[in-house]
């Protein structure tokens, strides 16, 4: 009886550690993911800006040339 509760301590010991193994590997592929999307949102916001500071520019170049 001792043997089967120590064989399944064992099994569930082994789970655990599955288990902590694929946690980690998550939390390194969603820190991955997050870097990523990070990346893309500066990288777009920059565009953004600077398409506006173009334009603005544009609007003052047009209005200081008519006024």
């Amino acid at each position: 009886m001792e043997a089967a509760h120590r064989s399944e301590f064992q099994e569930l010991r082994q789970d655990i550690a599955r288990l902590e193994t694929r946690l980690v590997e998550f939390r390194a592929e969603l820190k991955q993911d997050i870097a990523a999307a990070l990346s893309e949102q500066i990288k777009w916001s920059f565009v953004f800006w600077l398409g506006t500071v173009g334009i603005v520019m544009l609007l003052l170049r047009y209005f200081g040339d008519a006024g």
